[in-house]
């Protein structure tokens, strides 16, 4: 047997969290949530989860917790962060690959006793564990780790209705659902070194690896004191920037099916993401739906090339590992039932953790995201047909998480930029980590100035080191007021600048040695070189 292959297929689509929401700021603090619900029937139970651009839910390791978790259909494998892993004391073992995401990230493997979510629960569950903070930092709280499809695909039916931050789980009966799971043993395999107590040289935990001992304890971070601060902070659906869009038409309940790619022909061993056929422009795609996704399609650049699609401002994209992305708008996008017009797409090189499928016969042009679910009421995921329905909020109803503005905010900037209306922010920067918040007394966080640009915002004065923590004035209270608009993530501050006319004079607060400062100065055009429809050129 080959082996190298399918452990990479089977590495390379271990994690894949591709933006965490670039036209979104969340402010948030770490506090337990509410506790799960009682169980409706047998097999049944229900809990809360918490919607910040992704799905957070609470999740139990080894009878402790509970942990934010993300729920990611788009990772094959749950995954510990490094802090928890500490904290619990769990052994690790080197993985022979890194993760593999829009970049790829170093990994080390682990075996938990259980994974918990609601009612919920596996036994000696294969994990990864790498480090989360960077995510953190952008989310403003810990995130513990990932519910990846190793629990995602023993459910039997899934259920998340937005209008209640509600997610139920129904399980397997006994006998039903997956019974072997090759890649699972072979994971067991690699993380213990060898069967049945034999070592097996060349494996993580054989000849004399005797794995890596936990690191020392990692102070916990503060919780949040002030229940206020829980407030979220949105460049989207909330409207921070101030731009409203018509009602968008009522949706009618869909229904589409999705698959897992058998990677040995025998389905003992599946790559367990949700693969679906989407139509771009008319033409059929196999992409796979991934709740860790905060767009609505992100397509690899081979893709994007197919379809001509031009592509205008970009933006750098930290999650596992690091990219650049750029924004397209397509003709239209199709899944089910469901057609939706000239919506954006994210174009990325994915071959990262999609050309690893070519390997075992698979094929997969991109990413469709959780705003595909977000625009209706209910999601529910039969783990039996393997068919995903979204049924939609009734006449009257709100829709609680609406990605419409959202995606109009994207749009726009897209052809600002193309016809020369784009501004652009003239630095580059990342999130300060959560853990740096208290030394550098930031209650909300920041973002880190790691260059800048000759031009405006050079001549003002900023400095790489800066750290930036809001921009005065950007956005706008319940009142209508003038507000901070909160600064984290550079993906949100560069779709914010490309709204703005060049020109715009901003000011910035940031810190600098310890001292609050403010800088200000006049946008300068973004620049865009390149072309674009016609349809979209204005006058």
């Amino acid at each position: 047997m080959n082996i190298k292959k399918p452990l990479g297929a089977l590495f390379g689509v271990l994690a894949l969290i591709a933006l965490l929401a670039p036209a979104t700021l969340v402010r948030a603090q770490d506090k337990p949530a509410p506790k799960a619900e009682a169980k409706t029937d047998a097999y049944t139970s229900s809990t809360t989860f918490r919607y910040e651009g992704l799905i957070f839910v609470d999740a139990m390791v080894n009878g402790k917790g509970p942990y934010n978790f993300l729920f990611d259909s788009g990772a094959s494998t749950s995954i510990l962060g490094e802090r928890l892993a500490t904290e619990l004391a769990i052994k690790t073992v080197k993985s022979p690959m890194g993760a593999q995401g829009v970049g790829t990230q170093d990994m080390s493997l682990a075996i938990v006793e259980t994974l918990r979510l609601a009612d919920f629960e596996r036994e000696e569950i294969p994990v990864g564990v790498m480090n989360l903070d960077h995510i953190s930092g952008e989310l403003g709280k810990h995130m513990h780790g990932i519910i990846g499809q190793n629990m995602i695909k023993y459910m039997r039916k899934i259920e998340f209705d937005f209008s209640t931050s509600t997610l139920s789980i129904t399980r397997f009966k006994k006998g039903q659902g997956p019974q072997i799971d090759a890649e699972e043993l072979l994971l067991k395999v690699m993380i213990e070194g060898g069967i049945g107590g034999i070592k097996i040289p060349g494996f993580p935990g054989g000849d004399d690896d005797e794995g890596e001992e936990p690191a020392k304890p990692v102070k916990p971070a503060k919780p949040d004191d002030d229940p206020e601060d829980d407030d979220q902070f949105s460049a989207g659906p909330n409207g921070a920037f101030g731009v409203t869009i018509d009602d968008a038409p009522a949706l009618a309940s869909t229904t589409f099916s999705y698959r897992h790619l058998d990677m040995g022909g025998l389905g003992l061993m599946e790559v367990a993401m949700w693969f679906v056929d989407v139509k771009l422009n008319g033409h059929k795609h196999t992409l796979f739906f991934d709740t860790g996704a905060s767009t609505l399609a992100v397509l690899t650049k081979k893709a994007a090339q197919g379809l001509k699609i031009d592509t205008s401002f970009e933006y750098g994209v930290k999650g596992v590992g690091e990219s650049i992305a750029s924004e397209g708008i397509l003709d239209s996008l199709e899944i089910g039932d469901l057609k939706i017009a000239e919506p954006t797409c994210s174009v990325m090189d994915l071959d990262a953790v999609l050309g690893q499928l070519e390997i075992v016969g698979g094929k997969c042009d991109g990413i469709v995201g959780l705003p595909l679910a977000t625009r209706f009421k209910r999601m529910i995921v039969d783990g039996e047909t393997k068919q995903v329905t979204l049924e939609p909020y009734g006449k009257g109803e709100a829709n609680a998480f609406d990605p419409a503005e959202g995606e109009a905010l994207m749009k726009q900037a897209v052809i600002a930029t193309w016809n020369q209306k784009a501004s652009k922010l003239g630095f580059g920067g990342d999130c300060v980590l959560l853990d740096d918040w208290e030394k550098l007394k930031l209650k909300d966080g920041g973002l880190r100035v790691e260059s800048v640009e000759d031009g405006a915002a050079a001549k003002a004065g900023l400095k790489k080191g800066d750290i930036i923590t809001a921009v005065v004035g950007a956005e706008k209270d319940d009142a209508g007021k003038a507000a901070d608009m909160p600064a984290r993530g550079i993906s949100g501050l560069v779709m914010w600048a490309c709204i703005q006319q060049p020109g715009t004079l901003i000011t910035l607060r940031a810190l600098r040695g310890g001292e609050t400062i403010e800088v200000s100065y006049k946008l300068d055009a973004y620049g865009f070189k390149g072309s674009f429809p016609e349809k979209y050129r204005q006058k």
